[in-house]
């Protein structure tokens, strides 16, 4: 921050009498335990390292906010429908490249952009559907696996 550090916003957070009580949570990419410590100490409730990671700032919410997370069963058992690549036809080469550097670069809105344009064309639909699929779960990895695939078999 650059008027202040954490540490300070904190002391003023806990000086302040409307917000003395509230729940911090640092996030810091220190990896040093001291960092920690002295986060706490200045008034934080909890520590989320970064990168942050999902599942534990879930659980942190869980833990403050006293949830109960309910999932979506049915939602969950369909995300996990394993699609068979060659029964799709993909888009063309230059759209398979374009879906790549986004995959590459984390660029999920903007995936999900492009993959709704296939949803018009009904011989690459199914392979869009999945893309979206892909996508809107986070599923990077087998998005970038995926795509590979067809790349790969692509003529150019």
């Amino acid at each position: 921050m650059p008027v202040m550090d954490g540490f300070e916003f904190l002391q003023q957070v806990r000086s302040n009498p409307q917000l003395h009580d509230r729940i911090v949570i640092v996030a810091s990419a220190s990896v040093f335990e001291i960092d920690r410590h002295k986060s706490l100490d200045a008034g934080g409730n909890d520590f989320l390292p970064k990168p942050v990671q999902a599942e534990t700032l879930l659980e942190l919410i869980q833990k403050y906010l006293k949830l109960d997370w309910v999932y979506d069963t049915d939602r969950t058992q369909n995300q996990n429908v394993e699609v068979i690549p060659d029964a799709m036809h993909p888009p063309e080469f230059a759209i398979l490249q374009q879906l790549a550097e986004l995959a590459r670069d984390g660029e999920m809105d903007e995936i999900v952009e492009v993959a709704q344009q296939l949803l018009q064309d009904a011989n690459i639909e199914a392979f869009g559907r999945e893309i979206i699929r892909l996508a809107e779960a986070c599923e990077l990895k087998q998005l970038r696996n995926f795509i590979q695939h067809y790349l790969a078999e692509s003529p150019n």
